[in-house]
């Protein structure tokens, strides 16, 4: 299926960790082997035409020889202006739930993780 054609008919589309490679994640979104193609090519190698893209950021990771890419969230509409303001929004979401995830860490992990100190203290000796 085409890109141009899917955002016609769904309007502005975010699709969450789009790999340069096949996976499971994007195609469960999208539930069309031909649209998640196209969707890693129009991420990674040439958008279409009349199609913006707004890509949240891009991760590397070695994997064997080569090394693999990663986008957070991307962002397709046929209208910049809206596209944009969709992709502004998913970064707000982005930056509290990183906010959440910090105060979680540093009241309950952070805790546990120097109580297993000390009492590692004590048993060493």
């Amino acid at each position: 299926m085409n890109i141009a054609r899917y955002i016609k008919e769904h309007g502005t589309a975010v699709f969450y960790r789009v790999t340069d490679y096949p996976s499971k994640r994007l195609l469960e979104q999208v539930k069309d082997k031909s649209l998640e193609k196209s969707i890693r090519e129009a991420v990674y190698k040439e958008a279409p035409e009349g199609v913006h893209i707004f890509i949240s950021d891009i991760s590397y990771y070695p994997y064997g020889k080569s090394d693999r890419k990663i986008a957070s969230f991307v962002v397709f509409s046929l209208d910049r202006v809206e596209g944009e303001s969709v992709y502004n929004e998913e970064i707000r979401k982005s930056k509290e739930i990183r906010k959440e995830l910090k105060k979680y860490v540093k009241n309950r992990i952070l805790p546990f993780v120097k109580n297993l100190d000390v009492i590692g203290s004590i048993l060493i000796g």
